[in-house]
């Protein structure tokens, strides 16, 4: 067992490797934008590194076999590998604008932060202009319209007169050893993209892993597809396409999460419940809150789904004492997580539960109105928003154009919107993604099943670890998505805290239909079609979501490319 630690350690130290010669520039490791004779060296040394480790002796006879006659287990980790590689192309291309090499930055918040950290400080080193703080409510837009700037600190949070982020501190801290070894700015694009890029290889592992263990039987062409759907539909692209500091809290906490949620799922597939994957997964779901404060239901929910795994699999044997063990290895990771977290904000606001958000500087006097941030009259409009808001088309490239929410709601529903509600431009699931509508075949399966047991019919181990695998996804789609009903306002980037769970989701209800139909060939290759021209529609319809509400970005920092992609696009539609 320690054995497979040190070599997944030193894969994932070879793997940093790699990334830090490869995005040397972007990280400030390196001046030079080009490839010398150090960066090529750096990157030898780091795939090295990864082989070396990755290449168990017991199992490389066997493997070579594998890859030599190119056998289904091994054909099906290149074809996730190429998938994978591929999405973090994609990635590459729309967080530099198209020039990949060169990347526009956006903020520098975590940055600013990680510096702080160093300089043992919990605020910014920002003056804040003292006309702002002779103001009674230096919150109050009205009042503020007096001083003559404020955009230094926009959406920063103002507290005795010193300046923190309400996000959650980790991204900074991973920061750090970046800053130690180079003096360039790291800008929050650069750690929404890492953390990205993570989400995607944990999302990918993940649906190998339920594909494997349940739905083998189905094509594994499936998975190539769930991979490219999970990795590029909304909201992924347009988050990357202007990474700033809230995309880097956002995906930080979604990395996070998701591989907490994948070494909890490989812990219970192992009989003996590993006490380090158990730990790994504690630690990853305390670093997904104190990046994002939104995930502490759903990073709750699981700590408590799993507990019921380790008490139902080991109290059950009588086993008392390995019971306690991995229920300490799953919680003091997440207790020394909430302590941090309630001291981070003592420290700054003093209060464990306040993470600044009310202290913003922002369009309203959210210190005033801080009751009415949650609210149930702000349902309708975020059902609207994120289900149903559909898009415009235009002969000219990108071809969408977005609609305004107000108008959309009001011609829905004819309900008046909330004074406070904002709704940012976007699309809804439905419009932009309707491959997450396969998730329905998962939830009526689910149903129908809980039927049957009460039925008389008796579950065995794989039907329990199906189902709870099943409850734990739901719950942790469905917490997310609940609370962002009650937000007052919607935006795209937001919808990312629920996606990720969705579609995996949606990934077992296309395995379950694909079986359903397995002895009805005709449905079956009109339901392969459908599966495929859905996944296809929704990531192309995510990139030219991205280009369009972007499109003056890209104007900007790439006008040749842009323009370079109207012309082409315009020698076809007359």
């Amino acid at each position: 067992m320690k054995k497979r630690l040190v070599s997944m350690l030193m894969i994932l130290f070879g793997a940093a490797i790699v990334m830090a010669a490869i995005f040397a520039s972007q990280l400030g490791l390196e001046q030079v934008v080009g490839w010398g004779r150090g960066r090529i060296l750096v990157l030898a040394i780091g795939l090295f590194i990864s082989a070396l480790f990755f290449l168990d002796f017991k199992w490389l006879h066997s493997r070579f076999v594998e890859l030599l006659f190119f056998a289904r287990p091994i054909r099906t980790y290149v074809m996730t590998g190429i998938c994978v590689l591929f999405v973090i192309a994609v990635y590459i291309w729309f967080v530099s604008i198209g020039q990949w090499t060169s990347w526009p930055r956006t903020t520098i918040y975590y940055d600013q932060l990680a510096t702080a950290f160093q300089n043992g400080q919990l605020n910014l080193q920002i003056k804040v202009d003292p006309q702002l703080l002779a103001l009674s409510d230096p919150y109050d837009p009205n009042q503020r319209s007096s001083v003559r700037r404020v955009d230094y600190i926009w959406d920063m949070s103002l507290y005795k007169g010193k300046v923190y982020l309400y996000w959650g501190p980790v991204p900074a801290f991973v920061l750090i050893p970046l800053q130690i070894i180079s003096s360039t700015k790291v800008g929050d694009d650069v750690l929404s993209f890492i953390f990205s890029a993570g989400l995607i290889l944990f999302q990918s592992l993940l649906m190998l892993k339920i594909w494997k263990h349940f739905f083998s039987s189905v094509p594994e062409w499936t998975v190539a597809l769930g991979i490219l759907v999970a990795g590029l539909t909304i909201p992924i692209l347009y988050v990357l396409s202007y990474a700033s500091v809230y995309e880097a809290a956002i995906t930080g906490a979604q990395f996070f999460f998701m591989g907490g949620l994948y070494f909890a799922v490989l812990a219970i597939d192992d009989q003996k419940l590993s006490l380090w994957k158990l730990t790994l997964a504690g630690i990853l779901w305390s670093c997904a809150v104190n990046s994002r404060a939104f995930l502490l239901l759903p990073v709750i929910f699981m700590a408590v789904m799993v507990s019921l795994w380790i008490v139902r699999n080991l109290f059950r044997a009588r086993d008392i004492g390995k019971t306690l063990q991995r229920l300490l290895a799953l919680g003091i990771p997440l207790a020394l997580g909430a302590i941090a977290f309630g001291w981070y904000n003592w420290a700054r606001f003093d209060s464990p539960l306040e993470t600044g958000l009310r202290y913003q500087i922002t369009n309203n006097d959210l210190n005033q109105l801080y009751s009415q941030v949650f609210q149930p009259s702000y349902i309708l409009p975020n059902l609207q928003a994120y289900l149903f808001r559909t898009f415009g088309l235009s002969r000219g490239f990108p071809f969408m154009t977005i609609l305004e929410q107000a108008s959309q709601m009001r011609s829905m529903f004819g309900w008046p919107i909330p004074p406070l509600y904002i709704a940012y431009g976007g699309i809804g699931m439905i419009a932009g993604a309707p491959f997450v509508l396969f998730a329905l075949i998962a939830v009526t399966t689910f149903i129908r099943d809980i039927f049957k047991k009460n039925s008389g019919q008796t579950d065995d181990q794989d039907q329990y670890q199906f189902r709870w695998l099943f409850v734990s996804l739901f719950g942790s789609f469905l917490l997310p998505f609940g609370g962002l009903l009650l937000l007052l306002n919607s935006a795209m980037k937001y919808m990312l805290d629920f996606m990720p769970c969705l579609i995996l989701l949606a990934m077992i209800g296309l395995w379950q239909g694909y079986q359903l139909l397995e002895k009805k060939k005709r449905f079956r290759r009109l339901y392969a079609t459908l599966v495929v021209g859905a996944g296809v529609y929704s990531f192309v319809t995510s990139a030219l979501l991205a280009l369009s509400i972007n499109a003056h970005r890209f104007l900007d920092k790439n006008p040749t490319l842009f323009n370079s992609l109207v012309n082409w696009f315009a020698k076809f539609i007359k």
